[in-house]
C-alpha cells in the first residue's frame, strides 16, 4: 500500500511539473508594440522554442511602463507572470517620480541586454557634427531634441548643460514617434539607443553616451566628461519569488541554443550574462545613485 501511495504522489508531482512547464507564462510589458516590445518578443520566442517554457507577451502600456510595474507588484501571487523591464522604466522614472521607485523590489533573471544611448540627426538636417552642437564659435540657436522617455530626456539635459545653444527636449510617446519627427524635419536631433539608430535609414549617429567610441560612432565624452548612459532590458520577477532557477535556465537556454550573442551584437546590443552577481545591486542601484546626483542633487545645490 505504501508503494502505491508513493507512486501516486510521484505521478501527481510529475503531472503538476509537466503542466507548469507547458502552461503559458505571461511576459508583461509596460509598452506598446514596436521598439522595446520587439526586443522582448525575441526573448519570448527563444524561451518558448528552446527553453521549455512558453512565454506569451502581454502589452500593458501606460505612464512610461509604470502602470505595468504597479499592477504586477500589487498581486498576491506571481505564478505564471514575469516582467519585461527597462532602464528608463525602472531607473529614471524612480528619479523623476520618487513614488515610482521599485528598484529594490525586483530581481533580474537570465541575460541582460544593453546598448548605450546615442545622439542622432537626419542625414539631410542642418546639424552635421558634434562641433555644430558644442563649438562655441557657432552662432547660438534653438536645438530641439526628440526624446521618447525619461532616460532619453536625461541625456538631452546633459547636452543642454554643456552646449551653448538653447537645447530643448521634445517628448514623444516613444522612440518610433520621435524618429518619425526627426525624419520629417520637425526636430533637429533625437536621443535613443545606439541599437535603434543603426537600423534606421536616413539618420546619422553623431555620438554615443559612453567613454569608448564605437566603430560607427564617436564618443560624447570629449564634450560631456565621464558620460555613461547605457540602457538595459531584462526579464524580472518580484524578490518575493523564492525559486527562479527553472525560469533562469529556460531563458538562458533559449538564447544560447539560438546563438543570440552575435545576433544582438550585430544589432548594436551587448549581453551581460554574469551569473555570479545580482545585476540590480551591481549596476542598477549604483547607476540610480549616480544619475540622481547629476539630475537632482546637483540641480538642487545650484538652486
Amino acid at each position: 500500500m505504501k508503494k502505491i501511495i508513493s507512486f501516486l504522489v510521484f505521478m501527481l508531482f510529475s503531472l503538476n511539473t509537466v503542466a507548469h512547464a507547458n502552461s503559458d507564462t505571461s511576459l508583461i510589458l509596460g509598452y506598446g508594440p514596436g521598439g522595446t516590445d520587439t526586443l522582448f518578443r525575441v526573448f519570448a520566442k527563444d524561451t518558448t522554442e528552446h527553453g521549455g517554457l512558453k512565454l506569451t507577451v502581454e502589452n500593458r502600456a501606460g505612464a512610461n511602463g509604470v502602470l505595468a510595474l504597479k499592477s504586477y507588484l500589487q498581486k498576491q501571487s506571481f505564478d505564471n507572470e514575469v516582467l519585461g523591464v527597462t532602464g528608463g522604466q525602472t531607473l529614471f522614472e524612480a528619479i523623476t517620480n520618487p513614488e515610482n521607485n521599485f528598484i529594490e523590489e525586483f530581481k533580474f533573471v537570465g541575460p541582460v541586454l544593453k546598448s548605450p544611448l546615442a545622439l542622432a540627426v537626419s542625414s539631410n538636417g542642418s546639424i552635421k557634427s558634434l562641433e555644430d552642437l558644442f563649438d562655441k564659435s557657432k552662432p547660438r540657436r534653438v536645438v530641439n531634441i526628440a526624446v521618447g522617455g525619461e532616460f532619453h530626456r536625461a541625456l538631452a539635459t546633459l547636452i543642454a548643460k554643456h552646449s551653448h545653444h538653447d537645447v530643448r527636449a521634445v517628448m514623444y510617446k516613444g522612440g518610433a514617434d520621435a524618429t518619425v519627427a526627426l525624419k520629417g524635419g520637425h526636430v533637429d536631433a533625437q536621443v535613443d539607443v545606439y541599437g535603434w539608430f543603426i537600423q534606421q535609414e536616413g539618420t546619422k549617429i553623431l555620438g554615443v553616451a559612453q567613454k569608448t567610441p564605437l566603430e560607427s560612432a564617436p564618443s560624447l565624452d570629449p564634450y560631456i566628461p565621464n558620460i555613461n548612459a547605457v540602457n538595459f532590458w531584462s526579464i524580472a520577477v518580484s524578490k518575493k519569488v523564492q525559486n527562479t532557477q527553472k525560469l533562469e535556465q529556460a531563458v538562458r537556454q533559449g538564447y544560447v541554443k539560438n546563438n543570440r550573442t552575435p545576433y544582438w551584437n550585430k544589432l548594436g546590443y551587448q549581453i551581460d550574462d554574469n551569473l555570479n552577481s545580482d545585476y540590480v545591486q551591481r549596476v542598477v542601484v549604483p547607476e540610480y545613485n549616480r544619475w540622481k546626483k547629476i539630475l537632482v542633487d546637483d540641480a538642487n545645490k545650484k538652486n
